[in-house]
């Protein structure tokens, strides 16, 4: 191999390195004889990438640890509290008996108690109970307050007071009515969970 020669092909391999190894696989683009899939910053980028979510699982692991421990920390008492207040499903007749029964214990009669099942939403089903009693304030009061401070949510949708007129009644009914006594019109919902 003559020197001339010697000297061009030491110049020629270099640069030809440079341009068909070397910048491909820093670039990522493909050259005649390197077509690499990405680059080495690629690479590099997607290295950090997969160390910082592995780092993430640990953290997941132990967040997930976290809420078994505190999940199998709650006793069977408070559990039974939980399903009270937002049950699985309701039974129309018991929740009809409740309401009737919190009514007696405060001392009120109820009148006209509907019990009608709330379909509007898809997360939640609900029951809205409507009835009417008839009570002084004080009484009304004890009797709303017995629903508010029950285990299960008891919401008010509707509440009318009325002073009760004594234009629409009959000579006995005046003689038998508290003339203190207000109407009283409440509508109640009940929640549960839609599966």
């Amino acid at each position: 191999m003559s020197p001339k020669l010697l000297n061009i092909l030491l110049v020629l391999v270099p640069a030809m390195l440079y341009n068909f190894v070397y910048l491909p696989l820093t670039t990522g683009t493909p050259s005649v004889l390197l077509a690499p899939s990405a680059s080495i910053r690629g690479l590099q980028t997607k290295n950090v990438q997969y160390a910082n979510t592995l780092n993430l699982v640990t953290d997941i692991q132990t967040n997930i640890k976290k809420i078994n421990d505190d999940y199998k920390a709650v006793s069977p008492a408070t559990t039974t509290i939980v399903e009270t207040m937002l049950p699985d499903t309701i039974d129309q007749l018991k929740l009809r008996k409740e309401v009737i029964a919190i009514a007696d214990a405060a001392g009120v009669g109820l009148k006209e108690v509907k019990i009608r099942e709330d379909r509007s939403s898809t997360a939640v089903g609900s029951y809205i109970i409507d009835f009417t009693f008839k009570a002084r304030y004080k009484n009304a009061k004890l009797l709303l307050d017995e629903y508010e401070k029950n285990r299960r949510f008891y919401i008010i949708n509707a509440l009318n007071i009325k002073k009760i007129d004594p234009k629409g009644l009959s000579v006995e009914e005046l003689q038998n009515i508290d003339k203190d006594a207000l109407a009283i019109t409440v509508s109640y919902r009940v929640n549960y969970l839609n599966k």
